[in-house]
């Protein structure tokens, strides 16, 4: 049973974070190299990505459509990436993922820069990504 639980986490962060890759190559593609370093560094870190797998379990569990299910759990995901540079600026953090946190990488104006473009990402996938209706967006944000 662990065995199971393990590979079925294992597929949900590779399929998340393939969205995200995904995702995130065409968003910063006409970004200079050095931006978008800084953009995709927390998201190609691959976190444990545990609340998305929750999306997709609770999704299968309840035999929804897995693409629309992926892209919101990959949506969430970035969030999460978004929320712990935002945190690691606001408490002083140094350590992100076993390595220096983004502000010390790049600098505060590059990293607060890239989280800003990372927090339209988010809802940019809302929208157009997820396809979510704008009086849908309400509810899902609150």
């Amino acid at each position: 049973m662990r065995n199971d639980l393990d590979g079925y986490l294992s597929r949900c962060r590779d399929s998340v974070f393939l969205h995200i890759r995904a995702y995130l190559e065409k968003r910063t593609a006409a970004l200079p190299r050095s931006m978008k370093a800084c953009v995709v560094d927390y998201p190609y870190r691959r976190g444990k990505a545990l609340r998305p797998a929750l999306v997709m379990l609770f999704n299968d569990a309840y035999g929804g459509a897995r693409p629309p299910a992926l892209r919101v759990a990959s949506t969430y995901q970035l969030l999460e990436d978004w929320g712990l540079g935002r945190d690691d600026i606001l408490d002083g953090g140094t350590l992100r993922r076993g390595k220096p946190s983004l502000h010390l990488l790049y600098g505060m104006p590059r990293a607060v820069n890239a989280l800003d473009m990372l927090h339209d990402c988010v809802t940019d996938m809302l929208y157009s990504y997820c396809a979510l209706a704008p009086r849908r967006y309400g509810a899902v944000r609150s």
